[in-house]
């Protein structure tokens, strides 16, 4: 499955025209009430595949507020993040990757941007995944790890 690289105007950069292009793919979150499709970043660097918070409730997913896990990023930044259990699904001219997963939904601070990030455990850890930094396109393929439906 073949994805095209998310390209941004940005006022700070070193890339030509000020165009950035991120491994941003469209991924559908499920939960027992219903689903949000949201633009997640595929990031290598990130050991968990991170939703904002609000997402669970809107998908009703339940959240064990007692299980809180400080989660550092770059510049030192702590942020707490609690997991939940969703379904995923990616897709891309008429097929699709569906699975069951164990995601970290987190409660981003105020004003900051809340970010989707599918990382290792939750996505990387099922997929074969190809960055094409020249051709601005990611190739995602199916390990014997992944054990969810293909349509």
């Amino acid at each position: 499955m073949r994805f095209r690289y998310q390209r941004y105007r940005m006022k700070s950069t070193l890339s030509p025209g000020g165009i950035v292009a991120r491994p941003e793919i469209s991924v559908k979150v499920m939960g027992p009430t219903g689903s949000v499709k949201l633009d997640a970043l595929v990031d290598t660097g990130s050991d968990l595949t991170l939703i904002p918070l609000w997402i669970a409730g809107q998908i009703g997913v339940t959240i064990d507020n007692s299980v809180r896990w400080p989660l550092g990023g770059i510049a030192g930044q702590v942020i707490e993040a609690s997991p939940g259990h969703v379904d995923l699904e990616i897709s891309s001219k008429g097929s699709f990757f569906r699975w069951t997963t164990v995601v970290m939904f987190v409660d981003y601070p105020a004003g900051s941007k809340a970010t989707t990030i599918l990382g290792h455990s939750g996505f990387l850890d099922f997929f074969r995944v190809i960055f094409d930094g020249p051709a601005g396109e990611l190739e995602v393929e199916l390990t014997p790890a992944f054990g969810g439906t293909v349509g």
